[in-house]
């Protein structure tokens, strides 16, 4: 039988299963300014082999994730607390009122 072939094959699988898992973490359904895009379609599958997924193309995807929750972040603060968190930004000890 070819059950040697059949189980190296099934941990192929499984590990093509776990790097796509491990991608979607970070995605943000942002898929036109997605740095990925090229290599995704948009369904969550990443041609892993035939696409261009360098250490920059990576590093951007990173960085647009992070960029993305950030202001995500931000909205909600400001949805909850009626803050705008631009203060935030210029107000270095985040208290609530300017010294003079």
């Amino acid at each position: 039988m070819n059950d040697l072939h059949i189980k190296s094959l099934d941990e192929a699988i499984g590990k093509v299963r776990e790097a796509t898992e491990t991608f979607m973490e970070y995605c943000t359904d942002l898929c036109k300014g997605c740095p990925i895009s090229k290599a995704c379609d948009w369904q969550g599958n990443i041609d892993f082999l035939d696409s261009d997924l360098t250490h920059d193309v990576l590093n951007d995807y990173v960085e647009f994730f992070l960029k993305v929750e950030r202001e995500e972040e931000r909205k909600n603060f400001y949805e909850t607390t009626g803050v705008d968190p631009s203060w935030y930004d210029h107000n270095e000890d985040r208290s609530e009122t300017w010294e003079d």
